[in-house]
């Protein structure tokens, strides 16, 4: 239960990260309370959501959210489940048309990853969804949310990945929302401009319960190759896409794998340094979601969560030489060890090299 509850808190804070976007860090942003019903394995059962969000850009934001939910299990039972996820988030209408003082409803669509954990069974998840909400008034919303969450093989001791469905209903209260303000100097100007393109070549270590000495490790390393695709939102907000893999070893054995990841990342010295001149390094903490799969194993996809760090020389407004560290949580069936895993002792270790390109204007 201790596990639960610091994995649960320690996926809350990577989701809200405490430095501020320009002025206040609540402005724009705000909290959700509200009850669900769900549809699992055949039965129907309910639950509550809590969420806090931040509107990043005009039409853009990113949201922590738990759920509690009583679903049901492989016997058709009630069991308890504790779902929590980070989200970014998009309302197409706003990016459309701009914002308004007159506007009463908004249109939003989310997509994220998350925790999931019922009785003794931990895994992570993807998540999607689409909600409306209404203004009811000055700062109060009415909102309603059809979301599915994707849980993965073998959780809960199901063979194939298995679908979840909620909808939520609740009131969300706006924290010093402003709906007029202008298009800052800060934000990404147009869909097609702030793209850019990585490619990277470097070294990873597979890592579980009863691996020995540093030496015993440094026998693991084998290489790894990332390609990349991103956009810049803000000076300080970015998100990527990446496909990487080739092949790990372990004691036991040598297999080829393959991942699909998408960061978030933080430009931190923009943070700090109130949005200067672009600097001659930067440093660029990541949090990720991904699909993994060994490919002796393509029907068992699993997904992992991760975390990292890119530090970044940046040799004009287009190009930029990188080195990039990570760590990859996988679940322990990722390993086909003799000694018993853990919810949390298989992952992955990378640092590559790699170089950045922007193809597109860059308009921030």
């Amino acid at each position: 239960m201790k596990k639960f509850v610091v994995l649960h808190l320690l996926v809350a804070l990577l989701a809200v990260p405490a430095l501020a976007q320009q002025g206040s860090f609540f402005r724009n942003s705000y909290i959700s309370l509200g009850a669900s019903g769900n549809y699992y394995l055949g039965g129907i059962g309910g639950g509550a959501d809590v969420t806090y969000g931040k509107w990043l850009l005009t039409s853009t934001g990113i949201r922590a959210q738990y759920s509690f939910a009583l679903a049901a299990n492989y016997a058709g039972e009630l069991w308890p489940y504790h779902l929590t996820h980070f989200d970014i988030f998009f309302d197409p209408i706003t990016a459309l048309r701009g914002r308004n003082l007159s506007e009463t409803w908004r249109l939003f669509v989310d997509i994220g990853f998350g925790f999931a954990s019922c009785r003794k069974d931990n895994d992570f998840y993807f998540t999607s969804g689409i909600g409306v909400d209404k203004r009811i008034g000055k700062d109060w919303r009415l909102y309603a949310e059809l979301s599915a969450n994707l849980l993965p093989s073998d959780f809960m001791e199901q063979e194939s990945a298995t679908l979840m469905a909620r909808l939520s209903l609740g009131a969300t209260y706006d924290i010093a929302y402003n709906p007029t303000r202008s298009r800052s100097r800060y934000e990404t100007r147009d869909l097609v401009h702030d793209w850019f393109f990585q490619v990277a070549m470097g070294v990873c270590s597979f890592n579980y319960k009863g691996i020995g000495s540093l030496a015993d490790r440094a026998e693991l390393f084998t290489p790894i190759f990332d390609f990349g695709i991103g956009k810049n939102y803000t000076s300080l907000w970015a998100a990527r896409l990446s496909l990487s893999g080739l092949y790990a070893k372990s004691s036991d054995e040598v297999f080829t794998y393959y991942s699909v990841r998408g960061d978030l990342m933080l430009y931190l010295l923009n943070c700090l340094m109130s949005n200067r001149e672009q600097p001659l390094f930067d440093i660029v903490p990541y949090i990720s979601g991904s699909i993994l799969s060994r490919l002796d194993e393509t029907e068992h996809f699993m997904i992992t969560a991760g975390f990292g760090t890119n530090f970044a020389f940046h040799i004009d407004d287009r190009n930029t030489l990188f080195l990039d560290a990570r760590y990859v949580l996988t679940p322990p069936r990722f390993a086909h060890i003799v000694i018993p895993q853990t919810t949390f002792s298989v992952g992955i270790a990378t640092v590559t090299l790699g170089y950045s390109y922007h193809f597109t204007r860059r308009s921030i």
